[in-house]
């Protein structure tokens, strides 16, 4: 915030090193943008009131006389300006897709009233301003740190004009000033190319979105080379600065790297030094890019491999690969990927399922730490289910221990002892099925005896004991009074209905074809949502007795959730045994 209050101006202005290394020396005047095709197609100009309102949004307060005091110790020059007569030499930028704002300027600059004012002695602004004169990069934000530093020394010279005086400029000082302009003329030339792949967003003029999407698939850096005249090496040493810079003052921390993976179109949405530090990271993705390009074509070495074990600027580009995405959603616990899949056989156990995770463990059946399956029959493969959902993303890079690319998932399916799972022997048997998938869909090197432990810990088939699901959990007389609660006049007397029930019971019979021809129509869910009240006491009560089994299932699969959310990796190799001095 700066002070109203007049005050003896300051002799000295406070100095913060911008984050240009550039020299401005080689590089073009900001006119000589114009050279470039599409110039300023996908960055535009901004007016002082534009510039003005942009800054705040970056938490620096400027107004239209700062700008110019600014201007006129050389510390933040205006990109181009325009005159109303013609002040030089006629120039013909034969640029395509000029239009806006782009072919007015251009206009101007065959006229020969377009300059870059930092190349001109000093002159006040015109008064009028309905007319838009002067124009500032977008980049030029770049230098808002900076600037922010500076105007601590700013005073009002006259508090009732609100006319601000500013000290005079060090040479250290504008020469940081003319290095933050070169940086803006630098991205400025490699924006059209190159903000468009960092921001997987064209802005396109419908009569030129061919020729547009051409330019910027172009990988040949080759006329921007020679307009520049920086060897690639510059750039990404510059690269770098701006990456580092940006880590040492970004409010969000580590937060970033969830910032890098959304929509870029979001990144616009930030505030104050966030805005600034995805901004410097942009323009730091603009000159990797060009740098690439350079090195695929041979005109510089390409970048060297950065290692995980230790931080490099380069661990921050926007450029996020696949890994990179699912790496910071594991790290930040921000996938929406379940912790275990809790596979089930019906519907009936699927609700009551619903009710044990909301009523005895405070969980939607939906949420990120068990999520439900409903098989709808036994006759699915299992073995399918378990390669879809339980296959690890692995990075194998270590020694013993492979680090968990995404989150690890466990996968517990409990069935009825019917068909396939009616004896022991062949549960165990498609248990192992599932586990030997799993393990196939490994990298042979990793095909392990201490893996398949590990993936025999995700893994698990359960039963209900010797009978389905409804028998297993509900006496005859609790099923008949349940059913007789939900048919009414519609069902059988309670002992002849008890006596149907135990007939079911012994026969191994599908439940639902008891109540087929009753005028009352009962579903499964409804059946089991009146029943849940009789396994909610048996849950809870303070006796020894074992709990119900789907409640053991449910408290099961919750147990393994709480133990992979803190899992970072699996084991590949036993540890060695220790060595004993003799």
């Amino acid at each position: 915030m700066l002070s109203s209050v007049s005050r003896r101006p300051s002799p000295w202005l406070p100095f913060r090193r911008g984050p240009s290394l550039l020299d401005p020396g080689p590089l073009p005047s900001t006119v000589e943008v114009l050279r470039v095709p599409y110039a300023f197609s996908q960055t535009g100009l901004l007016t002082p009131e534009a510039f003005i309102r942009k800054a705040r949004e970056r938490g620096v307060r400027l107004d239209r006389d700062l700008l110019q005091v600014l201007h006129r110790r050389r510390l933040l020059a205006p990109f181009l300006q325009l005159h109303h007569r013609p002040v030089t030499t006629s120039v013909d930028f034969p640029t395509p897709g000029a239009w806006g704002t782009t072919g007015f300027i251009t206009a101007a600059a065959a006229d020969g009233r377009l300059t870059d004012p930092a190349a001109r002695r000093y002159r006040p602004w015109p008064a009028q301003r309905d007319v838009n004169t002067i124009w500032y990069s977008t980049f030029q934000l770049l230098a808002l740190p900076s600037i922010r530093v500076t105007l601590r020394a700013a005073t009002h010279a006259d508090p009732a004009s609100g006319r601000w005086h500013l000290p005079p400029a060090d040479r250290p000082r504008r020469l940081d000033a003319a290095r933050s302009r070169a940086l803006a003329v630098t991205l400025e030339v490699l924006a059209p190319r190159y903000l468009p792949r960092v921001m997987a967003q064209l802005k396109v003029d419908r009569d030129a979105a061919d020729e547009m999407n051409a330019y910027v698939d172009d990988h040949d850096p080759r006329p921007l080379i020679e307009l520049l005249r920086l060897p690639g090496e510059r750039l990404a040493t510059q690269a770098e600065e701006l990456l580092s810079d940006a880590k040492s003052f970004d409010p969000l921390g580590s937060w970033h790297q969830v910032v890098r993976i959304g929509a870029p179109g979001k990144w616009t949405d930030l505030r104050y030094d966030a805005l600034l530090a995805v901004e410097y990271r942009i323009a730091a993705e603009i000159l990797l890019r060009c740098h690439d390009d350079m090195a695929a074509a041979g005109y510089t070495p390409p970048l060297p491999e950065v290692t995980p074990h230790w931080y490099h600027p380069h661990h921050d580009r926007l450029q996020v690969s696949a890994r990179d995405r699912a790496e910071t959603l594991h790290d930040f616990r921000l996938s929406g990927q379940p912790a275990v899949y809790l596979a089930l056989e019906g519907q009936t156990e699927i609700r009551t399922a619903e009710l044990a995770l909301a009523d005895l463990f405070g969980l939607d059946g939906d949420a990120n730490l068990v999520r439900l399956v409903d098989l709808d029959g036994v006759d699915h493969d299992l073995a399918l289910l378990a390669r879809a959902v339980a296959v690890p993303r692995l990075d194998f890079t270590g020694d013993r221990l492979a680090t968990a690319r995404s989150p690890l998932v466990g996968l517990i399916v409990a069935v009825d002892p019917e068909s396939r799972y009616k004896t022991c022997e062949q549960q165990a048997k498609h248990r192992a099925n599932m586990i030997a998938t799993v393990l196939k869909s490994l990298p042979k090197h990793a095909r392990t005896d201490t893996m398949r432990d590990n993936i025999d810990h995700l893994i698990d088939l359960r039963t209900w004991g010797e009978h389905s699901f409804e028998f297993a959990h509900f006496t005859d007389l609790q099923l008949a009074r349940a059913l007789r609660r939900l048919a009414g006049r519609a069902a059988p007397p309670l002992a002849e209905l008890r006596a149907a029930l135990a007939d079911y019971r012994d026969r191994h019979r599908n439940l639902d074809k008891l109540w087929a021809d009753w005028p009352a129509r009962i579903t499964k869910p409804d059946l089991a949502a009146t029943l849940w009240p009789i396994l909610r006491r048996r849950a809870t009560s303070r006796s020894r007795q074992p709990l119900p089994p789907i409640v053991d299932v449910v408290a099961q699969a919750v147990a393994l959730a709480h133990q992979l959310r803190h899992a970072s990796g699996m084991a590949v190799e036993p540890d060695p045994a220790p060595v004993h001095p003799a």
